[in-house]
């Protein structure tokens, strides 16, 4: 999760990076909005929302395994995918 966590796009990473992306739009209509959010996507440090749905679910899948065996995994494991949801669901 610590991996995760430092993957984060659009907010800075104490030790790895500032914020990010600022400068990445989209467009629609009479309506732009910054895309940043979610995760970086490999090396690139790219951010797709498709692949932060994914790992956004695999998070919750894990959450739900973990969550009487290791609260303290569960408890981050739940906000590492808030994190994601906030992405997915402000499109």
């Amino acid at each position: 999760m610590n991996f995760v966590f430092c993957e984060r796009c659009g907010c800075p990473v104490s030790g790895i990076h500032g914020t990010c992306h600022q400068d990445v739009f989209s467009e629609f209509n009479d309506r732009k909005i910054i895309f940043n959010g979610g995760w970086h996507d490999a090396g690139d440090l790219s951010q797709q929302l498709v692949q932060s749905a994914e790992v956004t679910l695999g998070i919750f899948e894990l959450a739900a395994k973990v969550k009487k065996s290791d609260p303290v995994l569960h408890a981050r494991l739940l906000e590492e995918g808030e994190w994601g949801l906030d992405f997915i669901f402000n499109f």
